[in-house]
């Protein structure tokens, strides 16, 4: 359904890594895993095509998810950021327009939100 676009995925867990790229690759989706915030910041700065990323706020490592989410909104101010955390009250740091998911979130729901992003085309991929 999504075979030309990508999500990155930023979980230190795992598991959770795992099931969320099983369900989006299922759903169509390309995926890159990353297990840090380095990680991350890697990707990007080894330019690679990303449209989604799909980060925990609380990461191993020196980064956070609201780092990540600061580096891709600098290179690319429209990248659809969609945040998730167990235990981050403060949003404070969200990027404009983006999601949050509250740990234990609904894998399905995390999924829908990427195919209404889909969805919207050119208005969130810069066109």
């Amino acid at each position: 359904m999504y075979p030309d676009l990508v999500v990155l995925i930023v979980e230190d867990e795992p598991l959770l890594r795992y099931s969320m790229a099983y369900a989006l690759r299922g759903d169509g989706w390309l995926i890159l895993e990353a297990s840090s915030g380095e990680d991350a910041v890697a990707y990007l700065k080894g330019g690679e095509k990303i449209d989604i990323v799909f980060t925990d706020i609380t990461l191993g490592g020196l980064l956070s998810g609201w780092d990540v989410a600061d580096a891709y909104r600098l290179a690319r101010s429209e990248i659809p950021v969609i945040y998730t955390s167990g235990n981050a009250n403060d949003r404070s740091r969200q990027v404009k327009d983006s999601q949050f998911f509250q740990k234990p979130y609904d894998i399905a729901a995390v999924v829908k939100a990427c195919q209404q992003i889909g969805e919207a085309g050119p208005k969130w991929f810069g066109g």
